[in-house]
């Protein structure tokens, strides 16, 4: 059995007993990890450090706001669409762009204007 898959099942089971009977095979543990290389290209760790000093230095504040104003013009591109889609449906049911239209004004007769306020709930 794989020595890794050994020490998955042993630390699954939370048995004292199997931790013991594992301690015999320390040096073959230590042997495989100790034998184990990484490559990475040059300057790997160079772009480590200078990455988490970027992170680290980064205002959180800061941060938001460069967010934000990259999404201001997408969030404003998106408000004008719908102003210009509400336009266009308020024209088509309504046949004109006035002010009364827009402000839902243009059903009220100027002859019953008493009786709309009189019923007006």
């Amino acid at each position: 059995m794989n020595i890794f898959k050994k020490l998955a099942k042993i630390s699954a089971s939370k048995d004292a007993k199997q931790f013991h009977s594992v301690e015999n095979e320390i040096p073959e543990i230590h042997s495989v990890i100790k034998g184990v290389q990484f490559n990475f290209r040059d300057g790997f760790s160079d772009r480590v450090l200078a990455k988490l000093n970027q992170v680290l230095e980064t205002d959180p504040l800061q941060q938001y706001y460069s967010n934000l104003s990259r999404l201001f013009p997408k969030i404003i591109g998106f408000s004008f669409a719908i102003l210009v889609l509400m336009g266009l449906i308020l024209f088509v049911l309504h046949g004109t762009l006035s002010p009364d239209t827009l402000l839902g004004a243009d059903r009220v007769d100027e002859n019953n204007f008493i009786s709309y306020l009189i019923l007006d709930k």
